[in-house]
């Protein structure tokens, strides 16, 4: 989305923080989300809102649903666009991953031996669980049932690092571990 500025992390959290539900950057800012209740909705649905530079009809359009108690209070703001709610339930079934071991040796002056093994884990059975993985900044691998990456690796710059993901049956997929 163009004009949108990605951010890590929202940097306050009603379910922790803030009693009333609502959350935002200042008045003057690019993001807020509102827990729906705050509103008059429902106490377990969230909505994240931006306000983009360049907004389409499509973005703007997004606003219009009156079912969504907190379209018109973000409006307010300055608001633009509806990202999309949430409920908190939903971040309950996103999978976890460790990595188990993982060793890097160097055989020469630009390769390395790489080994690694991870395993996910998560509410449903384990062995539905798929990963994938990628080395330094490449292309992601396939998602698969591989649980471990040995290879050789050729790296001028530094010493290489394998990142891993899991995905659970449901399409939720993990955080990036390293």
């Amino acid at each position: 989305m163009p004009g949108v500025v990605l951010i890590d992390k929202i940097p306050c959290d009603p379910l922790i923080n803030n009693i009333d539900g609502k959350c935002n950057n200042g008045g003057s800012g690019s993001y807020m989300y509102y827990r729906d209740d705050y509103c008059g909705g429902s106490k377990g649905t969230y909505s994240l809102y931006a306000k983009l530079e360049n907004s389409t009809i499509a973005d703007m359009a997004s606003m219009n649903d009156t079912s969504v108690k907190c379209n018109n209070t973000a409006k307010l703001y300055g608001m633009n666009t509806r990202v999309g709610n949430w409920s908190p339930s939903s971040f309950q079934n996103i999978p976890k991953l460790s990595i188990l071991d993982k060793t890097v040796e160097k055989i020469s002056e630009y390769y390395y031996k790489i080994k690694s093994n991870w395993q996910g884990y998560d509410k449903e059975n384990t062995a539905n669980l798929l990963y994938r993985y990628k080395i330094n900044d490449g292309k992601w691998s396939n998602w698969s049932k591989n649980i471990q990456k040995n290879g050789l690796i050729k790296s001028k710059i530094f010493e290489p690092y394998i990142t891993v993901q899991v995905k659970n049956t449901n399409g939720d997929i993990s955080e990036e571990t390293r």
